[in-house]
């Protein structure tokens, strides 16, 4: 804070805050912005979220969407602040230069996931729920060949006959 003194009276002025240039000129502090900042930082976290989450988690979408979401009030609330309380807040240019590349991030984590969802087939000829299998030959996750047929026709260890149903399971495999 920076007094005047105006004959008998002090006059104590706490906010903004004021310092002294050296050719006796006053400039105004203004406060550090931190809005853009972490609006920004959890921008860019959220993509980074989604791929850490994605094989975990079905929700991972709604997750990065999320802090998206809450990224993106930061930051123009911050943007905001700086363009309508200039005396008071910093961060014109570096909150609109954080705004543009938040908004390149968000394209392209939007493009990439749109990119992904087509990379994959659809699965067309896939039997549905509840269809009767084609028979088929696989290898089992030791790298035998397993055989639907044999399967149907075997009877299990220890039981009096063979399985009328087996249960297939398909794990989707991105690696």
């Amino acid at each position: 804070s920076a007094g005047k003194s105006s004959g008998s009276a002090v006059v104590v002025m706490t906010k903004p805050h004021y310092h002294m240039r050296p050719k006796g000129v006053l400039l105004m502090q203004r406060s550090f912005n931190w809005r853009p900042w972490v609006g920004f930082l959890i921008i860019f976290l959220a993509p980074l979220t989604f791929f850490a989450l994605y094989e975990k988690t079905g929700a991972a979408i709604w997750i990065s969407i999320a802090l998206i979401v809450l990224g993106v009030v930061l930051l123009w609330d911050g943007v905001r602040r700086s363009y309508v309380q200039p005396e008071t807040y910093r961060g014109k240019v570096s909150g609109t230069v954080l705004a543009v590349v938040a908004l390149l991030i968000i394209g392209g984590f939007g493009f990439v996931n749109y990119a992904m969802h087509q990379a994959y087939s659809k699965g067309q000829h896939s039997p549905k729920v509840g269809e009767k299998a084609p028979l088929f030959v696989a290898k089992d996750a030791t790298g035998h060949e397993v055989k639907l047929a044999e399967l149907l026709h075997t009877s299990v260890v220890g039981g009096p006959q063979a399985p009328r149903a087996v249960l297939l399971v398909f794990y989707r495999g991105y690696w």
